[in-house]
């Protein structure tokens, strides 16, 4: 059976990386590689909006596959294939298109490239650190199942407990895991650690009940079913109700507000993620060359956008371009350069293809 929805899915929520980086450039918090002095909130805004949901709802989508890969492959295989497919091209990208991008950046800010410099700053990592942690979760899930194949199907069974309570109770209840997580720091775990300049363990950590949640999902169609099929009123009755909760609601305690902040934002993670998944069974749920294509080619926009937001920026930048206008260039010109370097370049060179989708 194929999941057509969950494959739009996942080629869309890696394609907004050119939507958030895109907007990074014009927007006040003035945090990422290239800057204009022409700003507008509304950047902020959009960058926050898409960060609420794009990466959980791709951890769960990623969680789901490898569950369902480990079932139709050895672990051996599994592993292999995930080695090929995420390794290899981030190597490539690290020593080719984010060096060239780092060297491009040191030139324009008429300073001395460093190779220690780039390695130490963290520059190397760039935008594939959700690369890190897929691999870290495919590798530990692998594995767990070639040592433990006969328990984790018992455990999956123990937690089909989730089917039973309403959707708009599981939401509710599943932001508390964000909150055991922030209580690991205060009982010794190294929770804000950062190791080999690469491996962020809150971001590991925090994403993972989003993975698990996947691989739950592909345990139990029934819950599945709940989640991408939940009542969009009560989903945006819920949203609202948790926005309120992060920019309104403020309480005289600053542990009681911390609390407060973590629980609104994953609540408004796992609630924005089930629409997102709502949505995408709604419309994306039948076979399409377009979502097939967008599929199949996402992976290289991935890999190749950052370099040419970046190059590009740089010169609206350099022109002062007006911010909406340069915004929009800035989005249509890299999706378009990038789709053209997959179908032109990656999928016409067996050796670039190899490099930079595992294939």
């Amino acid at each position: 059976m194929r999941f057509y929805y969950m494959d739009a899915m996942r080629s869309v929520l890696m394609m907004l990386g050119i939507f958030i980086h895109s907007s990074q450039v014009y927007s006040p918090n003035q945090s990422w590689l290239v800057l204009s002095d022409n700003t507008h909130p509304f950047f902020s805004y959009l960058t926050a909006f898409i960060h609420s949901f794009r990466m959980p709802a791709f951890f769960i989508i990623s969680g789901f596959f490898c569950l369902m890969m480990l079932q139709r492959q050895t672990v051996k295989a599994f592993i292999s294939s995930k080695l090929q497919r995420i390794l290899i091209p981030l190597l490539a990208t690290i020593f080719i298109l984010n060096l060239l991008q780092s060297f491009i950046l040191s030139t324009v800010d008429q300073q001395l490239f460093s190779f220690y410099d780039f390695f130490i700053s963290g520059d190397w990592l760039s935008h594939l650190w959700f690369l890190i942690n897929l691999l870290l979760y495919f590798l530990i899930s692998g594995v767990i199942c070639y040592f433990f194949s006969g328990s984790i199907k018992k455990i999956c069974h123990k937690f089909t407990i989730l089917e039973k309570p309403p959707i708009e109770v599981l939401m509710l209840l599943l932001p508390l895991c964000s909150i055991a997580i922030i209580g690991l720091n205060k009982i010794g775990f190294p929770l804000y650690s950062t190791y080999f300049y690469a491996i962020d363990m809150y971001q590991v950590i925090s994403y993972l009940p989003y993975f698990i949640f996947g691989v739950l999902l592909f345990n139990s169609p029934k819950l599945l079913d709940k989640f991408s099929s939940a009542n969009i009123i009560s989903l945006f009755t819920l949203l609202t109700f948790a926005y309120t909760l992060r920019f309104v609601v403020n309480f005289d305690s600053l542990f009681l507000n911390d609390l407060l902040r973590v629980y609104s934002q994953s609540l408004i993670a796992w609630l924005s993620s089930s629409i997102i998944f709502k949505m995408f069974y709604l419309f994306a749920n039948t076979p399409s060359k377009m979502w097939l294509f967008l599929s199949n080619s996402s992976y290289s926009v991935y890999l190749f956008h950052n370099i040419i937001v970046v190059l590009i920026a740089l010169i609206l930048v350099k022109y002062d371009i007006a911010i909406f206008l340069g915004f929009v260039i800035l989005i249509t010109s890299t999706i378009t350069i990038t789709l053209v370097i997959h179908t032109e370049i990656v999928l016409k060179f067996k050796l670039i293809q190899f490099l930079f989708n595992g294939k």
